[in-house]
């Protein structure tokens, strides 16, 4: 059973600021992103890791 809403906000309010289909590039991808993520995080690894490897 889907919840009914208090009010329905004008249709204009609905309208986001950016054109439909702005962000549908190929530099824009899912692919990329988890790529970036991953590579962020080995370099968080090892940025964090470093000090504490080199008193051992």
């Amino acid at each position: 059973m889907k919840a009914k809403a208090i009010f329905d906000p004008p249709e204009q309010l609905r309208v986001g600021p950016l054109k439909k289909g702005a962000f549908e590039s190929a530099l824009r991808s899912t692919r990329l992103a988890a790529l970036l993520g991953v590579m962020l995080g080995v370099t968080f690894s090892v940025c964090f890791f470093s000090p504490g490897s080199s008193h051992m």
